[in-house]
């Protein structure tokens, strides 16, 4: 160490030392001014930029976060993504997630596909907790899937085979799907208004019917 160097100077490079030998060569300490260890002072995050904490906090931080905002982030993202892998396994992926609070709502990906159409369910929102929480991982397709099954039911007990589902993407009952009707091609109905409907809401057999 410089002779030359003051007190505060000599506290200084100690802490530097102190500081690499926890954390290796994560951090830089260029623009670091010790004063006391219980005062602020800027450091740098070699992926992050720079901060600003207490020095002794620094020492004391875990060692893959030193302190840095940032990286507390990626840990906290990281195991978040961590425990819905353990819980839902390999139907979701986190390509798009971006959550470090368990209340943030995020984005998800579910991979399981529409029995229907055959498309992948995609992206939906929801917030960490509710995706760990929920059976269906929080997405609303993999949700309705029971009430689609049933109201498929309902159609078929309703017209029989009058009827292709092939491009019914049902959502809720409150909501159209695409229904092809074998004689006219497809038309847009509300799901329950098709189950319901004498002719399934087909507006030329409902023409036909009437004798138009």
């Amino acid at each position: 160490m410089n002779p030359n160097l003051t007190t505060l100077e000599k506290r200084g490079v100690k802490w530097i030392a102190r500081a690499k030998a926890r954390h290796g060569d994560r951090f830089r300490y260029n623009y670091a001014t010790y004063r006391s260890a219980h005062e602020n002072t800027t450091i740098t995050c070699a992926i992050h930029g720079d901060f600003i904490m207490r020095a002794q906090r620094h020492i004391e931080s875990p060692l893959n976060s030193g302190g840095c905002l940032g990286c507390l982030k990626s840990i906290t993202q990281f195991n978040l993504v961590k425990k819905s892998k353990a819980i839902h396994g390999d139907k979701f992926t986190y390509d798009r997630f971006k959550a470090d609070e368990w209340q943030t709502k995020a984005t998800y990906t579910c991979t399981s596909v529409n029995f229907i159409t055959g498309e992948t369910h995609g992206d939906f929102n929801t917030s960490p907790i509710n995706h760990h929480q929920s059976p269906n991982g929080g997405c609303p397709s993999c949700r309705q899937i029971p009430h689609h099954i049933k109201w498929l039911k309902d159609a078929a007990t309703a017209h029989g085979d009058r009827f292709i589902y092939t491009r019914a993407n049902y959502v809720s009952r409150c909501k159209n799907v695409m229904v092809v009707c074998r004689d006219h091609g497809p038309f847009a109905v509300k799901a329950r208004h098709h189950a319901e409907l004498k002719n399934g809401g087909c507006p030329r057999c409902v023409k036909i019917s009437r004798g138009r």
